[in-house]
């Protein structure tokens, strides 16, 4: 059984309005952050991080160190594309790693900005020992930032059916806490 719902033009203009906001959602300068253990998943169409300031995992405070040291395993899915112009996607946890699963093709960005600080590192990166793993079904083109693990750990980058492109990689140095 259907019953037909009537709505008032405020209701119909609230919900446009709801609409068309929702097609240029944003991270906005802050991005998404997570400390402590567990498991931090992201799923998504099309993924655009822009200069945003990305996906992390924290190392866990005082209070959350006291439940465990680790921190939590950041896994990203994306069903369309992933672009990222000039942010990171970052494990600052102790052997937290990343898992990049792309459909579409991978553009990591570049290491510069005008806005923000130069020197802050940029692309994709673990500081505590944790495993990188990202595959693409198309190209994954690393520009001119980075894929590494500092401080230890393994990196997989794998391209399904495209290149891997490491272009020219990030130039200059950058600060970490590890």
């Amino acid at each position: 059984v259907t019953t037909p719902v009537m709505l008032d033009a405020a209701q119909q203009a609230a919900i446009q309005q709801l609409y068309a906001s929702s097609q240029s959602a944003s991270l906005g300068d802050q991005g998404l952050a997570l400390a402590g253990p567990g498991t931090f998943n992201i799923s998504a169409h099309n993924i655009d991080l822009g200069i945003s300031g990305g996906i992390s995992v924290l190392a866990p405070d005082t209070a959350l160190a006291a439940i465990s040291p680790y921190g939590a395993n950041l896994n990203i899915n994306a069903s369309g594309d992933f672009d990222m112009t000039s942010t990171k996607i970052a494990n600052e946890s102790l052997l937290g790693g990343i898992d990049l699963s792309v459909s579409g093709k991978l553009n990591i960005g570049g290491q510069f900005t005008t806005f923000g600080d130069p020197n802050a590192p940029k692309g994709i990166f673990t500081t505590g020992g944790g495993n990188i793993s990202v595959t693409a079904n198309g190209d994954v083109n690393v520009n001119g930032s980075r894929i590494a693990a500092y401080n230890g750990g393994n990196i997989t980058v794998l391209s399904q059916n495209g290149d891997v492109n490491a272009g020219s990689g990030g130039s200059g140095f950058v600060s970490l806490q590890a």
